[in-house]
């Protein structure tokens, strides 16, 4: 069987990883993780370079060339400044498009006591602005516990070859 190939974009310290090492899955899914925080990139390479599993990427360019079967955005885009989004959206873009497979986004509110100055991007924003640059997008939104969250599984649209121009230029919409 063929592994599932994974880009986490935003790891921070590898939660995801570590869960699903714990299932039966595991063995059959190769990860590439990508931490834009260098600090925590370097705590996250500690954690999780024991098997060959993993590997890590530092570079948005790199990533880019990197076929992959889904690319988890969790938590991460209220962090990033219009121009990081759009750099992401092109380069998941590019590793989507290959494998026609799945980019997951979710978002969960209210955000962790560090990040309270950031700017969340409220999911319908999200999701238009995804249809805009190419992808097809199917929303879930839900709520427990007192906080809310919204899951966007998106695919790249057949056919489509975004300019990162472009991306950026719908990025700045979405932002205001």
């Amino acid at each position: 069987m063929t592994a599932l190939a994974v880009v986490d974009w935003g790891a921070g310290l590898g939660r995801t990883v570590k869960e699903i090492r714990k299932t039966q899955s595991a063995d059959r899914i190769r990860w590439t993780l990508f931490e834009r925080n260098e600090e925590t990139g370097a705590k996250l390479k500690t954690l999780h370079d024991e098997g060959p599993d993993v590997t890590f990427s530092t570079s948005v360019k790199v990533l880019s060339t990197i076929p992959a079967n889904v690319v988890l955005l969790t938590n991460v885009l209220h962090v990033l400044r219009p121009e990081e989004i759009a750099q992401a959206m092109s380069a998941i873009h590019a590793i989507l498009a290959e494998r026609k497979g799945v980019l997951i986004a979710s978002e969960i509110y209210p955000l962790l006591m560090p990040e309270q100055e950031a700017v969340p991007v409220p999911a319908h924003h999200l999701a238009n602005f995804l249809r805009t640059i190419g992808f097809g997008v199917p929303q879930v939104n839900f709520e427990v516990a007192g906080c809310s969250a919204s899951c966007l599984a998106a695919q790249v649209k057949s056919g489509t070859a975004t300019e990162p121009n472009f991306i950026e230029t719908e990025t700045v919409k979405m932002w205001r």
